[in-house]
């Protein structure tokens, strides 16, 4: 091609052949019952030579190009064999047999249907009929990694950013991050079988085309602007992100927490914290974690990162809620109806008051405020000297979480019935209602400076709102395979973190916590000419 023109059109190779360019365009492999190498400057055949072994016609079902050019990965039609030659020169290097990918049923199709390198030329994914993608390592052959497996032969496969894999079945396009060898999720489902798939240069845009004739775009997501932190064995219960110290937290449905010093830092560490029903909560400063829930101690505070965990209360109920009220004081909301405001350090009982069935409860980060949701709809207000006020039915079902918006001058509620209230301080005036999700609204938090508010219900959608504009402006999808249903936000409100997992044990991974860069995705909505926030 020149340009956007067909130029010099002419044949090369008079038979069928499995075909593909070298990256800089100089060369064109031709692989079939011979093998040859078309160089493209001089428009001359340089090399053609019987393919290896009693091949019948078209033996190879698949080539691919390293990106450095110094290599050719090809798999063999008639048999479980992937081959590595050097290139330019077409000198078999090595072949890696695969017999164990031979697949039961012949209508299955090849043992290997599509090969691809990862950008550093350092690794080749391999679609495999049994259902699973094997990684091969280029410089030695062997078998690295076989990620778990499709529910039918694995037709296409392709490297995408960030490391990322993307395989397709017949119905399916997966997403995995290689390195750690994790499902992100599923890309595409389609009713009508896939027929082909392909992948932009950039790994930006994903294209199938299906048996009906339909060919559909998709946009990757970009690993700039969204991210895996962090998988783990159990579903995520409980989230937070550390203000000052950038930290951030999550407890499972077994007990475990698991902290990361920061979302680009792929070390997870994980404790036991002997309790059910975990809820975590960040001191202002970042120099402490608070751990409660139901068990015999209650309450724990963890010096943070990584520092000594010591008990507090050990005779209280079990705890429905927890947040920090500034550096000094440590609020709880107990089974048993008692709101207690403790000491984190010293572990004195400051106060304890009765507050009926609270589920979740929020601090302004200046210290001054302290908010609640109830279990019959009421949003609950305290202020530094714990003198109350609330709204009584302020929602028609039970609050999940209330959330206080970075200017400290308003709060918000969400509830079960998927509605979303803002309140202004201090006399919950109604500033803002909306229906958020849909569904239940299991979380809240504000980003960008409070221009945004995020809502994450019982499926795998975040929702965006604009506080300005009072209008719902979009929706997040997150990778894991199960439901959204807790959010944090970084201080400066750039980053939206979301947690959930699937319920269903089957589906792997079983918890997850995913990243947004929410000033990334402000870019790129204004760089498409859509309305701002």
């Amino acid at each position: 091609f020149s340009g956007d023109r067909l130029a010099n059109s002419r044949v090369i190779f008079e038979k069928p052949a499995t075909v593909a360019c070298s990256p800089d365009g100089a060369w064109i492999a031709l692989w079939d019952s011979t093998i040859a190498a078309w160089h493209v400057p001089s428009g001359t055949l340089a090399w053609e030579r019987p393919a290896p072994g009693s091949a019948p016609d078209a033996p190879y079902q698949a080539i691919a190009w390293s990106p450095d050019g110094r290599m050719l990965a090809a798999a063999r039609r008639d048999e479980a064999r992937v081959e590595l030659w050097s290139m330019p020169a077409g000198e078999l290097v090595r072949a890696i047999n695969l017999d164990d990918t031979l697949p039961a049923d012949p209508a299955d199709g090849p043992a290997v249907a599509s090969l691809a390198f990862s950008s550093d030329s350092q690794w080749i994914a391999c679609a495999c009929a049994d259902g699973a993608v094997r990684l091969l390592e280029a410089s030695s052959g062997r078998v690295a990694r076989r990620l778990a497996r499709h529910a039918g032969p694995v037709r296409w496969v392709a490297f995408a950013p960030a490391g990322w894999i993307a395989s397709a079945d017949a119905h399916e396009i997966w997403l995995r991050d290689a390195p750690r060898g994790e499902l992100l999720g599923v890309l595409v489902r389609s009713r009508e079988p896939l027929r082909c798939s392909a992948l932009d240069p950039k790994g930006n845009v994903l294209v199938t085309a299906d048996q009906s004739g339909r060919v559909r775009t998709w946009r990757l997501p970009s690993s700039e602007m969204h991210e895996v932190v962090g998988n783990g064995p159990s579903r995520v219960t409980s989230l937070v992100a550390s203000r000052e110290a950038g930290w951030i937290a999550w407890a499972d449905e077994q007990g475990y927490v698991a902290w990361t010093e920061s979302a680009e830092d792929p070390v997870v560490q994980r404790f036991p914290s002997g309790l059910n029903r975990v809820r975590l909560a960040a001191s202002p400063d970042g120099r402490t974690l608070a751990i409660a829930g139901w068990g015999k101690t209650p309450i724990l505070v963890r010096a943070m990162p990584g520092g000594e965990t010591k008990p507090i209360g050990a005779d209280a109920a079990a705890v429905e809620a927890v947040a920090f009220i500034g550096r000094d004081r440590l609020a709880t909301a107990h089974a048993d109806g008692t709101l207690a405001i403790w000491n984190p350090v010293t572990a004195q009982l400051y106060a304890t008051l009765s507050a009926g069935a609270l589920t979740s409860l929020a601090a302004s980060s200046d210290g001054r405020w302290l908010a609640g949701g109830a279990a019959d709809g009421t949003v609950h207000l305290w202020d530094a000297s714990m003198h109350h006020s609330s709204i009584p039915a302020a929602h028609a079902a039970r609050v999940r979480r209330v959330a206080f918006a970075p200017d400290n001058a308003s709060v918000a509620s969400a509830a079960q019935d998927g509605t979303v209230r803002l309140w202004r301080l201090a006399g919950l005036t109604p500033e803002f209602a909306c229906d958020a999700t849909g569904v239940a609204v299991t979380d809240l938090a504000f980003c960008l400076d409070g221009a945004l508010l995020a809502c994450s219900g019982e499926d795998r959608h975040v929702a965006l709102w604009s506080r300005t504009r009072g209008a719902r402006i979009g929706v997040l999808t997150g990778l894991s395979p199960g439901p959204l249903e807790l959010l944090a936000a970084s201080a400066d409100g750039r980053r939206l973190f979301a947690a959930g997992g699937p319920r269903d044990k089957n589906l792997p991974p079983a918890g997850g916590v995913e990243a947004w860069d929410m000033a990334v995705l402000r870019r790129e909505i204004s760089a498409a000419g859509l309305p701002e926030f």
